[in-house]
Formats: structure tokens, sequence, C-alpha cells
């Protein structure tokens, strides 16, 4: 069972990025600290005015954990960088936590297909 997400800050202005830089840093030193996120990975584009973030979880509740304890950097962050584009791509996994997050956040919810698991992945 997995759970990715991709999450865009889509709007970051110059005068802005110091700032959300710093949030950002203080964010995933915290992230360091919890074993619900498998993986969150945080990229910007050439400008730096976009950043896109690529996350990893064991299940849909590790992502509901992660916005319940890091939301205050999530809001401060938000409104640096723009409202959130998100967009989940669950594999093998449809629970009660699953549907809530389908049916009451602004995320496009994706279906698996098929693919190749990498080595030692869940």
């Amino acid at each position: 069972m997995s759970l990715r997400a991709v999450a865009v800050f889509p709007q970051i202005k110059s005068d802005n990025l110091a700032t959300f830089k710093a949030i950002a840093k203080e964010m995933l030193h915290e992230i360091q600290k919890v074993d619900f996120i498998i993986g969150y990975d945080m990229f910007f584009n050439v400008d730096e005015t976009r950043c896109v973030v690529l996350e990893q979880y064991s299940d849909a509740s590790g992502v509901i954990e992660h916005v319940k304890r890091h939301s205050h950097f999530l809001e401060k962050l938000t409104a640096l960088g723009g409202e959130i584009h998100g967009q989940m791509f669950p594999i093998d996994i449809e629970d009660e936590n699953l549907r809530n997050i389908r049916e009451s956040w602004n995320a496009l919810m994706h279906q698996h297909f098929g693919g190749k698991k990498n080595p030692g992945s869940l």
C-alpha cells in the first residue's frame, strides 16, 4: 500500500522567496522527525517562482496527519506561494481516510492502472 502526492505552490513572488524557503526549511526539519512520511522532496523551477513537492506515505492517514501536524507551516507557505494545487496517486489502498480526502479535499485524485514497483518499496 502506498499513497503518493504532488503539491504545487504556483506563484512565489521574488519578495517572498527567502521567507518561503526559510519556512520550508523549518518544515522539512520537522518532517525528518516523523515516520508516517516516507518521502518528501521539494523542487523549484529555474526562476524559483514555483515549488513542487513530491510526497509519499504508506497510507492516507499519513497525509492527513501531515496536514494536521504541519498546518502552521502549510498555511504560511500557501500565503507566500499561492493556493496549493494538489494531486494524489493511491496505490492498492481504499479506506475511510482516502474516501474522506476524495470527498472533502480540493485535490485531484488519480486511479492506479499499473506499473513496476521499485525493490524495497511498499
